[in-house]
């Protein structure tokens, strides 16, 4: 029977270790890198736009409140759904962005699109505000709770032990890296844009999340035995020889922080004890990680320029040719790109702002390009698969978003769900919309983790929660979420059904 638990739910057993202390030095350690740059610049004030910071203060108390709650209570979980989405994307983008907004460091182009910056940058930042007040109100509300516990009831548990998983786990991995190279090669995967969206194309990259799900269920393995014989050795060599083939076809600036993920949440998840050498490890991966992820992303897009599809040698050579660029670059010039990069591409108040300053002008313009009610019609659609109906609407067209707000259709600029929220409900869809989205959180953290946990609950997590998208359309998330929990089951059905023939 479901019992009501605290606001914000979080495994007590979890003690707040070092992790905490380490997260927020690191957090330092990255504004205080971007800063330099200002204060290297020749700027004589390094905040141009004092009007801001309030602002920008209100966002960072509100989106790390419940982070800060749960550390009191002594419940920090560096993956409950309000603490991920804190660190991972809303304390970066409007907290450290608006800073470096804030500081002059960011003046991208479209800052002329927004007329009354005074007014609507402050407006665009009191409604990320209250768009993650609204997430945190959908997670505290107690019947998502009672839903969560009612689904974990009828879930399966496959809590299959580490040595039995790991012949299946390696089967289901090779069967996703065909699925996924085999995306690759007809253009729906990667840094390339494919033409015309065939009939199979989304299943095909559907099941490309076999990957990710055995690289977490691996991992998990490997992190829960206490003596780790050669064949955990082995495999643990080949996850990590998948890194840069991952990397590589993705060409995405994010792509060593998706690979890094799955390691840190699988060591967490596991149970292991967090130590202070834990902490510093994971802090200085993570730091490598987004240095060199934007170092190489934002490297191989400049040699390759468009995103038009590719033959793969010649994709490859311009991995390779990035490759040669940043060798050539040294340490000094890599360290300073990637920082400037960085600053520019954390920012995100300025690109949500061109949306809040002209979203009703624009709305009568939406239908020619797609977005009239997107919100609705890419949930309900989503849902179709395309071999049923070849001519549904696109999904998630990020093209016509950015020429409809930006004049620049080449180019995938950051709406949020908070943004796509405004857009299609005005002003109140933003702290109702995230509200539900609260709910659903919470309805995917209790009955995968609060509920029992398991490995193949702790992987349908994982995949679950890093594939919540808060850069990219709203109507988008929960298809995903349910498209997603719908592979997470056939991949365990199959490793259930092979450990079950091996041990006959």
């Amino acid at each position: 029977m479901y019992q009501p638990k605290s606001l914000y739910l979080a495994p007590a057993t979890k003690r707040l270790g070092p992790i905490v202390p380490i997260s927020i030095l690191f957090a330092i350690a990255l504004a205080a890198g971007i800063f330099l740059l200002v204060f290297s610049s020749g700027l004589s004030n390094p905040f141009t736009d004092l009007y801001l910071l309030p602002w920008v203060g209100l966002v960072a108390v509100v989106v790390l409140a419940p982070t800060v709650y749960m550390a009191v209570r002594r419940r920090f979980d560096l993956f409950h759904p309000l603490t991920f989405a804190a660190w991972s994307y809303f304390f970066p983008a409007f907290v450290i962005g608006g800073l470096i907004l804030a500081s002059g460091l960011s003046k991208p182009f479209f800052l002329i699109l927004i007329p009354d910056p005074e007014t609507q940058l402050p407006l665009t930042l009191l409604y990320v505000a209250l768009g993650y007040a609204g997430l945190t109100f959908g997670f505290a509300i107690p019947y998502a709770g009672r839903i969560g516990d009612f689904l974990s009831r009828h879930l399966p548990v496959w809590n299959w032990n580490a040595r039995e998983l790991l012949f299946p786990g390696v089967v289901m991995m090779i069967l996703g890296i065909i699925l996924s190279t085999s995306a690759f090669t007809v253009g729906i995967i990667g840094y390339q844009r494919v033409a015309l969206i065939e009939t199979f194309d989304a299943t095909l990259a559907s099941f490309a999340f076999f990957v990710p799900i055995c690289s977490f269920l691996l991992w998990y393995s490997i992190f829960s035995v206490e003596h780790r014989t050669i064949e955990f050795k082995i495999v643990a060599g080949l996850l990590i020889l998948l890194i840069p083939y991952s990397m590589l076809l993705s060409g995405a600036r994010g792509s060593l922080i998706q690979n890094l993920l799955p390691i840190i949440m699988a060591f967490w998840l596991s149970g292991r004890r967090i130590k202070l050498r834990h902490g510093v490890i994971f802090g200085t991966l993570l730091a490598l990680a987004v240095l060199f992820g934007i170092i190489y992303g934002t490297t191989f897009r400049l040699v390759k320029g468009a995103e038009e599809q590719i033959d793969a040698d010649k994709y490859l050579s311009h991995s390779a040719e990035a490759v040669k660029i940043i060798a050539n670059r040294g340490v000094g010039e890599n360290l300073t790109f990637a920082l400037e990069t960085l600053s520019q591409r954390m920012e995100t108040t300025s690109s949500l702002a061109v949306v809040v300053a002209n979203y009703e002008q624009l709305e009568s313009y939406a239908g020619d390009y797609g977005l009239a009610g997107n919100i609705w019609t890419y949930t309900w659609t989503a849902f179709i698969p395309r071999f049923v109906w070849p001519d549904k609407p696109v999904i998630s067209d990020a093209r016509a978003y950015s020429a409809l707000y930006f004049d620049y259709g080449d180019n995938s600029f950051a709406i949020t769900p908070i943004g796509d929220l405004l857009r299609n409900f005005g002003p109140i869809g933003v702290p109702i919309g995230m509200a539900i989205l609260g709910f659903v959180l919470r309805i995917m953290y209790t009955s995968l983790i609060e509920g029992g946990r398991s490995v193949w609950r702790s992987a349908a997590y994982y995949l679950l929660l890093v594939n919540v998208s808060y850069e990219s359309f709203y109507g988008t998330i929960l298809p995903a979420i349910l498209r997603l929990s719908l592979i997470i089951l056939v991949c365990g059905f199959f490793i259930s059904l092979m450990i079950r023939r091996r041990a006959a």
